[in-house]
């Protein structure tokens, strides 16, 4: 009859040589390529679609950040020393105005980064679609915004768990709650990014 120290041993034996086995599978191994790779033209990959913003000022080392991301040029897109910036999307007016919509925290924020859950919602504008874009108005809280253009004119800017609704592209806003028709499912309106797909009966599914 087996004792009970015997089994704790076998069962060492058996836990240690489970773990050597699974080390050695997951070992990582570099695949040859199918021959058919070789075929691959420049823009038939996804990385093909990405491209460098253009220059539109010179790159400098005097600047916030570290090292990684320096030198830069700091008049593209949107940057103040003072403030975090994220996300966002540009709509451009009938006089050739860009808006930049993008939501911001202060950069000392104790919280760092999960200050994310106080951003506000910003609206910038500049006369190159590439920037520098300079902030024209503080719509509210709001986090992860997407601005959409309806039929009418009006400007619907989603934030999470809410959305802004502005008579034109320069507001004025008002902050609103979504009404969906679920379907029968569970939406975390508050942890969900809503895109918007425009359908032909004037709805929009998200």
């Amino acid at each position: 009859m087996m004792t009970f120290h015997f089994l704790i041993r076998l069962l060492k034996i058996q836990v240690i040589s489970a773990a050597v086995l699974t080390s050695a599978v997951a070992q990582h191994k570099d695949l040859p390529r199918p021959p058919e790779w070789k075929n691959l033209v420049l823009g038939g990959q996804f990385k093909d679609r990405f491209e460098p913003m253009p220059l539109l000022g010179k790159r400098t080392v005097d600047t916030w950040g570290v090292d990684g991301v320096k030198p830069r040029d700091v008049l593209n897109g949107i940057e103040e020393p003072e403030w975090s910036y994220w996300g966002g999307n540009i709509l451009k007016d009938d006089e050739g105005l860009f808006h930049f919509f993008v939501c911001r925290w202060p950069e000392n924020a104790p919280k760092g980064h999960m200050a994310w859950h106080d951003s506000e919602v910003v609206r910038a504008t500049s006369k190159n679609r590439f920037g520098p874009y300079k902030v024209a108005e503080v719509l509210g809280p709001g986090h992860n915004p997407e601005a959409y253009r309806l039929k009418d004119g009006r400007i619907v800017l989603y934030v999470m768990d809410a959305y802004y609704l502005g008579a034109g592209i320069e507001g004025p806003w008002e902050r609103k709650e979504f009404e969906f028709d679920l379907r029968d499912r569970r939406l975390l309106a508050a942890y969900s990014n809503l895109s918007f797909a425009p359908r032909e009966d004037g709805s929009y599914l998200m």
